[in-house]
């Protein structure tokens, strides 16, 4: 038999936890502090600690650069060689290892970098300035991510050179509705299978979507 103990003096939905202690910050996901404010309920101030190697790229690499100048948080910045349990031989490995100059500043200097922008795939100036279609010099090619087993949408995306003919989404399509799916597609924007060049498309749908597209 299960025995159920109820605390007259407590608060029902209070859990007390005035202290947060997060290690390694800048590896964890945006949505960290989602899940665990709502622990820190109760009739108090909560109390937020966190350590973390600088990571250029993180988002709280950056969350970190636009508050540190401002009231919000206190940050305390050592490097590497304030560590004094840290032997003479494995500070000199580390620092004849790091030859790039910015790695060197994030991991031996402890420095929060601040040139986000350069952590990512895509930048600003590799995109033209102005738009030119070149649709007409360059074949008729589909790429297609299908949602497979997981809860997102299939996507049926189709181009020519820079320029996007559709994309098209949907909620369940297996390999032959996706044959299907190209076909109307195609046929929607005056093209046949012919024309197709090439067909870019994930693994999870295999040979199955080319013999139904035959």
């Amino acid at each position: 038999m299960a025995t159920v103990t109820k605390i007259v003096n407590r608060q029902d939905g209070l859990t007390e936890i005035n202290l947060l202690v997060l290690d390694e910050l800048c590896l964890a996901p945006a949505d960290i502090l989602a899940i665990t404010a709502p622990c820190l309920r109760g009739n108090f101030t909560p109390i937020i600690r966190f350590g973390t190697s600088p990571r250029q790229g993180s988002v709280w690499n950056k969350w970190l650069i636009d508050n540190i100048a401002t009231s919000n948080i206190e940050v305390f910045t050592a490097k590497m060689s304030d560590n004094t349990f840290l032997s003479k031989e494995s500070l000199e490995l580390s620092m004849n290892a790091i030859t790039d100059e910015k790695m060197r500043l994030q991991e031996i200097e402890g420095e929060i970098l601040s040139d986000y922008d350069e952590s990512c795939i895509l930048y600003a100036n590799d995109f033209p300035k102005t738009f030119v279609d070149n649709s007409a010099n360059y074949p008729l090619k589909i790429g297609i991510d299908g949602s497979g087993q997981g809860r997102d949408k299939s996507v049926i995306c189709i181009r020519k050179g820079n320029k996007i003919i559709s994309i098209t989404k949907y909620d369940k399509l297996d390999p032959f509705d996706c044959s299907t799916a190209i076909k109307l597609i195609l046929l929607k924007n005056k093209f046949t299978t012919d024309d197709v060049y090439e067909i870019n498309i994930d693994m999870g749908y295999g040979e199955r979507l080319f013999c139904g597209l035959k």
